[in-house]
């Protein structure tokens, strides 16, 4: 005797047990008093719809025992800070990670029944990630209460957290390749078979063998069914109870037809034939096809995960007994934080005591790290660069900047694509139209010949499978972006081409997209009796060791002018006190007053622990001795990218009055030891002065130092450069030795892309963070008209929906976090491969050759894919307007229909190939 199952969960119903209760007009059997709670809670609230539009059971019962009063902990303030924004009154937002979701009618049933709570505003469930946002309204309803209502119906509500939702997915995505790899291995097995049927197919004396294989094919074929076809049948029975007609409806009846008339076949021993091969081959390239998709999905998913991992997980709290380490989440407003050289900022807030440069590329995207000092805002999730700071923290958790950001990513991605929309629609008509047309021919011909009628409408769904419909897309977007993935343009979703082919605009974030994304030196301006080479070569024995972008610029520019001996780095040993990590950035119309501490020392006298030494935003000052010709320096490592490792060094770089015997590097030896050269007779001229100070860095602090009308003609010099770039000055007591003028540089390719993609007729823009005058004269260089500067992520955003509200069809091309909320928002988005992990996660292609030439060609295979589409859509059309009326009027077998759904489909994979070709046009090598 067959035991009962669960009707809530699925189950066995254990022996003897009595959980019994009345849903949907019936008596239902429960396993255990968990499921008969959750099952009467659902009932009681009007919801008992919920059992007829479930396609899936849950996982398992729900735990009776589960420690509701724990709940009341998320009404805490302490709690909320980490997870809950507060909009405006009594408003609360949260995002919060529901398990148990196993179909759409679980997303149906969750948001009813928390809907119906007094005080809830919004409960919305993203079916793709299991994520929720909830707006309620504090005053009417607690937090505690919400999550309550959520496991009253079976489902586990928590705060969001990226390692459950990994799991989550984790789970999914097995399940997905266990249903795969079934059909994949079935599907060959069955073909096997079936070529001996075909051969064998009436042959005298092999019946007995050709029954026998029926039945092995039978055999294979009903797991490949059964369970990895479930999901169509499931999602089919779905549709038809929503009374709309998807994809998987004609999916599902062309399968189930199909089996069921050859194990009709194979049971009967009719001498009609089977279509095993058939039935597995397409469960197979639809699951195939479907776990692509979900892949996508997930990763689209994953992209706002990305922003949590900027925080710290930790903080320096200072107190009255001294520091402390405590979790983020423990931070209040008004706590003051200790951010050392290399750690992240933990929360927003505002300098309190100390002067560094902070790395705010994760947000801007921009490459230049920004001087911050006493009064100056930080934002949580950028990286301190160079000397501690005392921050007073201002805002936590779901009110920072970095939360804001997520929320309008959160918004974007909730937004459908037209296309998609517009594709079910035309779907649903075809579906709809097949249907009624082989239901009526199934009853004329159930008039004219009732042994006829089963076959002819098997032929009729056969032949009309929408297979070709359904690889139409797919086929052509696989091949272009195989072919476009060899080129450099990597697709990240599977929308991406059919979106790029219909745009009108495209718009370049500048930083990292147009530029390089890292200072270049672009001009020497020479203002003493030095030479460039001794310029050079003065800064970047003052840079040394330094990770600064300026740094990086001016030791390059050294590097490549300075092609010669190198003292060996054994020359410096470590000892004496740090300063800091090399020059700042500096700003224009820095000023210096009261920024900076003088040497010790008396005027013209070098002091007891001379060398350079940092003044964070302003530059960096030095002493020269020639007496005993030698160069002493301090200075604190700080590895590109790294935290400080701690070492406090104290070097000499000794030159004898003979020369020292030069030792040659091997070749392509970079960093240190190729930044000094023989010290021959130019350096020993430039530093002929005893004890004098030299300094680098903004022309104000320079101009300090040199003092009269010499420093006020270096600041007039240096304001006629500002419009060329960043400017950094080289000077001495004596006066102005040189100008550095220092670029973010144009890309080799970006000039020849912005023409060709200008030929093509797209209408180009510039949105930036940077500062608008530079903006303005980058775009002037290239060409485009539309350029903006200093635009916040909500700017950026907003500018994009007015352009879309025009008509317009945007693709944007971006590199940083701020970039991520548009990104999600365009019609296509592209990221440059040294973008930061949420842009390229949030993008729908990836440049992942960091080379924009290969927009044009992109753009151009877009156009190709969607002229394609048409094509195969076309056929698809075409081929069902023809072979469904032959199938009606009888004069095809279902063997012969099931050979033309082939032919079809074949034919539509093979025209989608010739987009395989990489020979791509637009591309900067003239391919």
């Amino acid at each position: 005797m067959t035991r009962e199952s669960c009707y809530h969960c699925g189950l066995p119903v254990p022996e003897g047990s009595d959980f019994r209760r009345e849903v949907l007009g019936e008596e239902r059997a429960f396993c255990c008093p968990g499921c008969l709670a959750v099952a009467g809670a659902i009932v009681e609230a009007g919801l008992e719809d919920y059992y007829r539009h479930r396609t899936e059971t849950p996982d398992g019962p729900p735990d009776p025992l589960a420690p509701l009063a724990g709940l009341d902990l998320y009404d805490t303030e302490q709690v909320q800070r980490g997870f809950v924004h507060v909009a405006e009154g009594d408003v609360r937002e949260a995002s919060l990670m529901l398990e148990g979701i196993t179909c759409a009618a679980c997303v149906w049933l969750s948001e009813r029944h928390v809907k119906a709570l007094p005080g809830v505003l919004d409960f919305s469930v993203n079916y793709s990630t299991h994520r929720a946002r909830v707006r309620w309204d504090a005053s009417r309803v607690q937090l505690s209460r919400i999550l309550q209502a959520v496991h009253e119906i079976g489902y586990r509500a928590h705060p969001f957290d990226p390692g459950r939702q990994e799991a989550s997915f984790k789970r999914e995505r097995d399940r997905a390749l266990r249903r795969l790899a079934v059909a994949g291995l079935g599907m060959m097995q069955v073909m096997m078979i079936a070529v001996a049927l075909w051969l064998g197919h009436d042959v005298p004396g092999q019946e007995g063998m050709m029954r026998f294989l029926r039945w092995v094919a039978l055999f294979i074929a009903t797991p490949v069914v059964v369970y990895a076809g479930a999901g169509f049948f499931t999602s089919a029975w779905r549709d038809v109870r929503r009374r709309r007609l998807g994809m998987d409806v004609p999916v599902a009846l062309a399968i189930g037809s199909t089996y069921l008339a050859s194990v009709w076949a194979t049971v009967t021993g009719s001498h009609e034939h089977v279509y095993f091969e058939s039935v597995t081959m397409f469960v197979f390239f639809l699951l195939t096809g479907r776990y692509l998709e979900m892949s996508a999905r997930q990763r689209a998913g994953q992209a706002t995960e990305a922003l949590g991992r900027l925080l710290p997980a930790a903080a320096t709290r200072l107190t009255e007994a001294g520091e402390e380490q405590v979790s983020v989440t423990e931070l209040s407003p008004g706590d003051r934080v200790r951010v050392r050289p290399g750690e992240a900022v933990p929360a927003d807030g505002t300098v309190e005591s100390g002067r560094s440069s902070v790395d705010e590329s994760l947000l801007t995207g921009e490459s230049m790290p920004r001087a911050r000092g006493r009064g100056d805002r930080l934002t949580g999730g950028t990286m301190n660069v160079e000397s501690p700071l005392v921050m007073q923290v201002e805002r936590v958790g779901a009110d920072t900047v970095l939360s804001a950001i997520q929320r309008l990513l959160d918004r974007a991605q909730t937004q459908k694509p037209r296309l998609a929309v517009l594709a079910e629609r035309g779907t649903g008509w075809f579906v709809g139209a097949v249907l009624v047309l082989t239901a009526l021919v199934g009853l004329a011909w159930w008039w004219i010949d009732p042994a006829r009628a089963f076959w002819v409408m098997v032929a009729m769904l056969v032949v009309s499978c929408p297979c070709a419909l359904a690889l139409a897309t797919p086929a052509a977007i696989t091949a272009a972006t195989g072919a476009l993935t060899g080129r450099g343009l990597l697709t990240a979703r599977g929308e991406a081409l059919e979106g790029l082919a219909s745009v009108t605009d495209m718009v370049f974030d500048k930083t990292g997209t147009l530029t390089e994304g890292r200072s270049s030196l672009r001009e020497v301006v020479l203002l003493g009796a030095m030479d460039r080479r001794a310029c050079l070569k003065m800064a970047a024995v003052l840079e040394v060791g330094s990770g600064h972008p300026v740094a990086r610029a001016l030791l390059e520019a050294a590097e490549d002018e300075v092609n010669a001996w190198a003292c060996e780095a054994s020359t410096f040993a470590a000892g004496g006190r740090s300063h800091g990590g090399g020059v700042l950035a500096p700003e224009a119309g820095a000023d210096g007053d009261g920024m900076w501490e003088r040497p010790s020392a008396a005027k013209g006298e070098a002091p007891d622990d001379d060398g350079p030494r940092t003044f964070p935003g302003l530059g960096v000052e030095g002493w020269v001795n020639v007496k005993e010709p030698r160069f002493s320096y301090r200075h604190s490592l700080l590895p590109l990218g790294g935290e400080g490792l701690g070492m406090r060094g104290r070097g000499q770089a000794l030159c004898q009055s003979s020369p020292l015997t030069p030792t040659p590097l091997p070749a392509g030896e970079r960093g240190l030891k190729r930044i000094f050269n023989h010290w021959g007779d130019s350096l020993p001229r430039c530093m002929s002065v005893k004890g004098k100070r030299v300094r680098l860095g903004s022309p104000r602090f320079v101009a300090e130092l040199i003092g009269g009308e010499a420093g006020s003609h270096l600041l007039e010099v240096a304001r006629q450069h500002t419009q060329h770039g960043t400017v950094v000055a080289l000077g001495d007591e004596t006066g102005p030795l040189a100008l550095f003028t220092l670029e973010d540089r144009l890309r080799s390719d970006a000039l020849s892309t912005v023409q060709a993609l200008r030929e093509r007729g797209l209408s180009l823009h510039v949105f930036s963070g940077d500062d608008p005058a530079t903006v303005s004269r980058l775009a002037r260089g290239l060409g485009i008209d539309d350029a903006r500067g200093g635009l916040t992520p909500a700017d950026k955003l907003e500018a994009l929906e007015a352009l879309e509200a025009q008509g317009a069809r945007v693709a944007m091309v971006g590199d940083g976090v701020n970039d991520a909320p548009i990104l999600s928002r365009a019609t296509v988005s592209l990221a440059m491969a040294g973008g930061t992990q949420l842009a390229q996660a949030s993008a729908d292609m990836i440049l992942y050759r960091d080379q924009l030439a290969v927009l044009p060609a992109g753009l151009d295979k877009a156009r190709e894919t969607a002229r394609v589409i048409r094509q195969n859509i076309g056929w698809a059309i075409g081929y069902n307007s023809i072979a469904l009326p032959v199938a009606a009027l009888g004069l095809i077998t279902p063997w012969i229909a099931a050979l033309g759904m082939s032919l079809s489909s074949l034919l539509v994979v093979v025209n989608a190939l010739r987009l395989r070709d990489q020979r791509l046009t637009g591309g900067s090598d003239g391919t």
